[in-house]
């Protein structure tokens, strides 16, 4: 995405270093990492976070093209 590439080019024009990680991790152990944190298991709670509100996400998900990769490789 244009933006993510953007974002970056920003942070490193104001000194700040990027480097992008990219998880993948199955949707029913993500699904079991957002009901943990809705039980406020973590610090990160901020809100509840509903099924449909997860699979709303779920469809909108896109991995980083290989420019993006590029882009925030840690190689020089």
């Amino acid at each position: 995405c244009a933006s993510t590439v953007l974002i970056g080019a920003r942070a490193e024009a104001n000194g700040i270093a990027c480097e992008l990680h990219v998880l993948e991790v199955p949707a029913a152990t993500r699904w079991e990492r957002v009901q943990e944190r809705n039980c406020g298991a973590s610090q990160n709670f901020s809100f509840e976070v509903t099924r449909a509100m997860f699979e709303f996400m779920e469809k909108r998900w896109q991995a980083p093209s290989e420019a993006e990769r590029d882009e925030f490789s840690a190689d020089p």
